[in-house]
């Protein structure tokens, strides 16, 4: 005769089912907020790294060609998008801003390289770029792109000198 043993059938039951979605629910919960924090500190690193990269490179090019080479704003009246001379254009992220002021709080307008590196211009300034995040999350730290008028460019947590800081706008 055909006896079916019930126990021989598998499957989830309904509180199986019910435990695994609670179990990712909680966990989908506490992840997301996390991976929006990690994204947004990403495109901060990212933006910085292709802000020095840019005037590393224009710095490179004046010591190469012996000659003057200026990084300016790009189309915009502010430094989110820069380009080196009339050329090659760049720009941060789009959930960072960013900002530029000299060691004496004026605002930068350009930076240009003399045929040794250094900055031009006849006061001895640090230059500092402020890179903030621009969305909701509370927890993201700016960085700081500062070049110091020998001509060194470097990425910052925090900028260590007395009259110098990171300057990001509220929210």
């Amino acid at each position: 005769m055909n006896n079916i043993n019930i126990k021989q059938i598998s499957g989830f039951t309904l509180l199986e089912l019910m435990v695994t979605i609670a179990v990712m629910v909680i966990i989908a919960t506490v992840g997301v907020p996390a991976f929006r924090t990690t994204i947004a500190n990403s495109n901060i690193e990212a933006s910085a790294n292709n802000l020095r990269n840019t005037l590393v490179a224009a710095r490179n090019k004046a010591i190469e060609t012996g000659s003057r080479v200026t990084v300016n704003k790009g189309d915009s009246s502010d430094w989110n998008s820069w380009k080196i001379g009339s050329g090659q254009s760049h720009s941060a992220n789009n959930t960072v801003s960013v900002l530029g002021k000299t060691s004496s709080d004026s605002a930068i307008t350009d930076i240009t390289f003399t045929d040794d590196g250094s900055l031009s211009g006849e006061t001895l300034e640090y230059q500092v770029f402020s890179l903030c995040y621009s969305g909701d999350l509370e927890s993201i730290k700016p960085k700081a792109v500062v070049v110091s008028p020998g001509g060194l460019v470097l990425i910052k947590d925090q900028v260590q000198l007395i009259d110098l800081s990171i300057s990001c706008p509220a929210n």
